[in-house]
């Protein structure tokens, strides 16, 4: 329950434009709970979307500029 919970505070803390804090949340209290440890993976892959360049991202997802 607890890690659902931190899980929505860091989806929180992205949407909010807080990428810093989102990346402590998920540093200092997600990742220390060691439960589902694949998804904790998938945490940090939307995290590190957001400190692409605009053309990192394009390469990322195949836009077409």
């Amino acid at each position: 329950m607890k890690y659902l919970i931190l899980e929505q505070k860091y989806f929180e803390l992205i949407e909010d434009d807080r990428l810093m804090d989102a990346l402590h949340s998920l540093r200092n209290e997600i990742r220390p709970l060691n439960i589902r440890i694949d998804r904790t993976h998938q945490l940090t892959t939307y995290e590190s979307v957001f400190f692409l360049l605009p053309t990192q991202l394009f390469q990322l997802f195949s836009f077409v500029k």
